[in-house]
């Protein structure tokens, strides 16, 4: 596995989270975990199904569970990976930038923006409250 230090803000109406820990990945699975003082707090697990601290669900109820709207299973994977998203929404526009692109959707469900830079990914979601950030911390 591929393992990268992450400074990680995880906020949803259920969780909240915000500190250091570690995105490890491979072809099968993906792992991010936040530490505090070193210790595990906080563990999400993604590979056939989707897991917050060994509580597993399918990718599509833990997606339903977290977002409380009709968001594609892989929505979190392309988060960690910097991918676009594939959003069906009533308005979509999505601009490049210097390092990286930016896509905003909207629809009575949901009104998000999606920023990518080469270090990190945001998702916020206005509408159901929801932040996710995730940034690379560099090795200096």
């Amino acid at each position: 596995m591929v393992s990268t230090p992450v400074y990680v803000q995880f906020k949803t109406p259920k969780i909240a989270v915000s500190d250091t820990g570690f995105y490890s990945y491979d072809q099968n699975k993906k792992e991010l975990v936040v530490l505090n003082a070193g210790n595990g707090v906080f563990k999400l697990e993604l590979g056939n199904y989707a897991c917050i601290n060994s509580e597993c669900a399918s990718k599509a109820d833990f997606i339903h569970e977290i977002f409380s709207t009709s968001m594609p299973t892989n929505l979190i994977d392309d988060i960690l990976d910097r991918r676009p998203l594939k959003i069906d929404s009533e308005i979509k526009s999505k601009n490049t930038t210097k390092d990286g692109f930016e896509e905003r959707f909207s629809s009575s469900d949901f009104d998000i923006i999606y920023t990518v830079s080469k270090d990190s990914s945001c998702f916020v979601d206005k509408k159901n409250k929801i932040f996710i950030k995730i940034t690379e911390i560099s090795e200096k």
